[in-house]
């Protein structure tokens, strides 16, 4: 299965800027590399909600009062 790396393809992936999950999800290439891993799109999804559910290192500090390092 060829990489399609065709420049109406790129150009659109540079346009918005980086792809969405989705967008990710439906490249061939990436489905090939989850599926060699043995992962798939479900588990990966619930592994990005869980770390983007989480509160980041910066908010942790503010909420505690030391602030930036």
């Amino acid at each position: 299965m060829p990489l399609d790396m065709s420049p109406l393809r790129c150009v659109r992936y540079l346009r918005s800027g980086e792809p969405t999950l989705d967008q990710l999800f439906a490249e061939p290439i990436v489905r090939q590399l989850m599926r060699r891993d043995g992962t798939d799109e479900s588990a990966t999804r619930r592994l990005l909600q869980q770390v983007a559910a989480r509160p980041s290192l910066t908010h942790l500090r503010s909420a505690l009062g030391s602030g930036p390092r």
